[in-house]
């Protein structure tokens, strides 16, 4: 292993602001190799595990244990000596009957860049995750097991899109035609084109009260949020005192803060001093935060901090004073989640709000978790068109199903707002903890799927793309 010499183009990579592009067996890389000589001459191209291109490559990178002799010793690197040499910093994970190997790869690469300002683009080319394409190779190799093939590769496609931000001194993409990808491995890899995306539809980063009251829980779930992609976070405020009746205050409750559930629901109220950190640490990093307000007196102390927006939730829908009184005394955007109401609840609010600057009108089930029969997200279409005739309305889906379909379709219904619930690991004490997603592990890539929803959806326009070609040119007139 030429490590210093690997360091030394990686770093000259870097400084000069070209690419790494790394190829794998996958069906891309045959199309990438077709204009290979335009990538070459600037950017560094490594290989993973194709041997057969090694006159192409800068380095080349094997897990396998059988090595040819033609390849020169100054390309190879071997992952099993990655990870021996690494054994302390490098976890392995373990898919199917193979071992992730991608991991030790981007360790190496990430770490060698550490010391550099400049964040160079890493960009994986032929990482198709398929096993068709003939037989999951641009090169066909025979697989033995189709089925065991299928788990393996699977497995590694959603270890691949879950990890793609976990290496702070690098920038990973994707080229392929999976719903994740960010290049056509046709196109000319322009990062600009990735960047650029205006994103229609808003994410809302749910952390409510799963922050219990922590500081620092409240820190690593803003931050975990910006990093998935989240375009908002949003916390829950309530008086404690006057919102529950003594009687359900005075239960018996447990949890680390005590042995009622009054100790435990004012543990999870924030201070003052917690609600300016919210603001300036959220202003710091590039996310805005909001509230979900439950009572007058929370709506009161809110209001001074002037937030973006804020919003209704379903579990006081049917607190005609308190909505009469945000009606009387807000006019910003106001977001409305609608659990446990039917229509008519759907036409009052637009009644009721309708001079408020926006009023993002959230299809809601409120039951923890929701399951797809009963998600029922057809009702974005109907809010669509009472935003026909009340024009402040903006659909949107107050996600509580486990899975990432329904966003997907809330997406393609119109909904310009969608929220999740996020935690930090479970709390067996936690309330309706089952329903949020980690914002680690399970909400960066459920922020990626309604992305890549919204991309697959496009606009409305018909036109003809670079990528299309007709089958049979010679029946053109």
């Amino acid at each position: 292993m030429e490590l210093k010499s690997f360091k030394k183009s990686l770093i000259k990579c870097a400084k000069k602001n070209n690419k790494i592009f790394i190829l794998g067996r996958g069906f891309g890389t045959s199309l990438f190799l077709k204009n290979i000589k335009k990538y070459k001459k600037n950017n560094l191209i490594l290989g993973f595990n194709t041997n057969e291109i090694i006159n192409e490559l800068d380095f080349y990178f094997t897990n396998k244990k059988r090595i040819s002799k033609l390849i020169p010793k100054h390309k190879l690197f071997e992952i099993g000596k990655i990870i021996k040499k690494y054994k302390k910093h490098i976890k392995i994970y373990r898919l199917g009957s193979i071992n992730y190997s991608i991991d030790p790869l981007l360790y190496i690469i990430n770490k060698n860049l550490e010391n550099i300002k400049v964040r160079p683009k890493v960009i994986f080319v032929g990482f198709d995750f398929r096993t068709s394409l003939p037989e999951g190779d641009y090169k066909i190799k025979r697989r033995k097991n189709i089925i065991q093939s299928h788990i393996d590769i699977s497995g590694q496609r959603d270890l691949f899109f879950k990890r793609k931000k976990a290496f702070k001194n690098i920038k990973i993409f994707h080229a392929g035609f999976d719903l994740y990808s960010d290049f056509d491995p046709r196109d000319n890899f322009s990062i600009k084109r990735v960047k650029k995306i205006p994103y229609r539809v808003k994410v809302v980063a749910e952390i409510t009260t799963n922050h219990h009251g922590e500081t620092k829980n409240i820190l690593d779930l803003i931050y975990g949020a910006k990093k998935a992609g989240a375009d908002y976070v949003k916390f829950q405020m309530r008086d404690v005192e006057s919102f529950y009746p003594k009687k359900i205050l005075d239960t018996s409750y447990r949890s680390p803060y005590g042995k009622t559930f009054r100790d435990y629901r004012n543990q999870l109220e924030l201070s003052d001093k917690q609600i300016k950190l919210i603001i300036n640490y959220s202003k710091k990093i590039g996310i805005k935060p909001f509230f979900s307000i439950l009572d007058i007196k929370s709506f009161q102390k809110l209001k001074k901090y002037q937030f973006d927006m804020i919003k209704i939730p379903s579990t006081i829908s049917e607190d005609t004073k308190y909505l009469k009184y945000v009606k009387d005394n807000y006019k910003g955007k106001i977001v409305v989640s609608t659990g446990m109401t039917s229509h008519q609840y759907l036409l009052k609010c637009a009644k009721l709000f309708k001079r408020n600057k926006k009023l993002y009108l959230m299809h809601c089930i409120s039951s923890y978790p929701t399951t797809s029969s009963d998600a029922n997200i057809n009702v974005i279409n109907y809010i669509k068109e009472l935003s026909l005739k009340f024009k402040n309305i903006i659909p949107g889906y107050s996600s509580h199903d486990l899975t990432r379909t329904a966003s997907a379709m809330a997406v393609a219904c119109g909904a310009e707002l969608i929220e999740k619930h996020i935690k930090i690991n479970t709390k067996k004490w936690a309330h309706f903890d089952e329903t949020a997603l980690d914002v680690n592990y399970e909400f960066p890539s459920w922020v990626q799927h309604v992305r890549s929803s919204e991309k697959l959806l496009g606009n409305k326009v018909k036109k003809i793309y670079k990528s299309e070609h007709h089958k049979y040119m010679f029946r053109k007139n």
